[in-house]
């Protein structure tokens, strides 16, 4: 049985993340079952605990709360042969999509008990490692609105704003792409998305053929779009079922590089960071993780 170690952020959720992890204990304590905890309690003290845990000599560390929690603890252990796995309990639970995670602690529980570690891919863009998506465009016009309206209004209205704004100034940046597979190509996109995993911004299925174990990006470019059918095209693309519009292209990749213009900032698994011009590269088989067989 491997020893494991659970990290969980308290606050994530808002606080279901806490509600998991004493579900949790409660089955450890009643089947007997070893473990130990840590509390993340600041911004970054995720991954100072997770260091801290492989310090210890713990053989599986398991995050419980979002995205961001997950991330944190995965980020430490790439390349080091460590498995981790996840309880999601975030606002987004994105990663939790692409690799059929379970939400109920017994659930969980019984996957860590009696499924082996599998090698799964991570990514890096412009040599910063990220886990699930990154990208530059419309949706990262969103987040940065949406950040700005945050100072004023409170919950979703924040976002809706955010959107209407970004609707308001469309940007088509005009882009060139090479893969290190041959292919080469120019449009004037409104997304450029590199998906490990399938999901970004809380469920959108922007990536809904990728997979993070089979040593490839999915990459989706979305060109071309007019202000008259944003909306319908937004529609699709949350729901995974733009692949067949004429404006999008999609494609594998190992390692591709984009330039845009205008320069363009980037995200990467949610944070902003960086900008264009920009090389994704996957990194097959970096993390080991414990999740469904699916």
């Amino acid at each position: 049985m491997p020893s494991l170690h659970f990290i969980y952020n308290p606050v994530a959720g808002n606080g279901l993340s806490q509600k998991a992890f004493e579900k949790m204990q409660a089955l450890l304590d009643e089947r007997q079952i070893p473990y130990s905890f840590a509390e993340s309690q600041y911004a970054g003290h995720t991954c100072e605990l997770t260091r801290q845990a492989m310090a210890d000599g713990h053989s599986c560390i398991v995050a419980v709360g979002g995205d961001g929690t997950v991330r944190e603890v995965a980020m430490q252990l790439v390349n080091t042969n460590i498995p981790f796995s996840f309880l999601p309990c975030g606002t987004g639970n994105d990663l939790a999509r692409a690799l059929h995670m379970p939400d109920d602690p017994e659930k969980v529980l019984d996957m860590l008990l009696n499924n082996a570690p599998r090698p799964m891919d991570a990514g890096t863009t412009n040599g910063e490692l990220f886990i699930n998506v990154s990208g530059f465009g419309f949706d990262v016009d969103v987040l940065i609105y949406t950040e700005l309206y945050k100072k004023r209004f409170r919950g979703s209205l924040a976002y809706v704003l955010g959107l209407l704004h970004a609707l308001k100034d469309l940007k088509l940046r005009k882009i060139h792409v090479e893969t290190a597979e041959g292919l080469v190509f120019d449009s004037n996109a409104l997304v450029v998305t590199a998906g490990n995993g399938t999901h970004f911004g809380g469920g959108m299925n922007v990536t809904p053929e990728a997979t993070p174990f089979d040593g490839l990006f999915d990459v989706c470019v979305i060109s071309d779009v007019k202000l008259s059918t944003v909306f319908r095209v937004l529609l699709k693309f949350m729901k995974g079922k733009h692949l067949g519009l004429p404006i999008v292209k999609y494609f594998r990749s190992s390692e591709f590089t984009v330039s845009s213009d205008p320069p363009s900032p980037l995200e990467l698994d949610g944070e902003i960071m960086l900008e264009t011009p920009v090389t994704f590269k996957i990194l097959p088989g970096a993390l080991q993780v414990i999740a469904s067989e699916q």
